[in-house]
């Protein structure tokens, strides 16, 4: 259940994108971590269901979710708002 927690850690780092990936970068990084994800979800236990989830709706939104990153300065939330 613990990998469960370091994959949505991960997921935060690579799309809060610290080390200044470009768009292309931090889509690869983040599928990377979706097929490992995907591959490994028995690792996750019981959580597996919530890591189905998690990788259907990120798929649903996959063709919104980069667009921040190829504009300097575009804010990746309208939290903001």
């Amino acid at each position: 259940m613990r990998v469960a927690y370091q994959w949505i850690d991960k997921a935060s780092n690579i799309l809060n994108n610290k080390i200044a990936l470009d768009a292309a970068g931090v889509q690869q990084t983040y599928q990377q971590l979706l097929t490992e994800m995907f591959q490994q979800k028995q690792k996750a236990g019981t959580l597996n269901t919530a890591i189905d989830n998690f990788i259907k709706t990120t798929q649903n939104y996959w063709s919104g979710l980069f667009h921040c990153y190829e504009i300097e300065g575009f804010p990746r939330t309208n939290n903001d708002l």
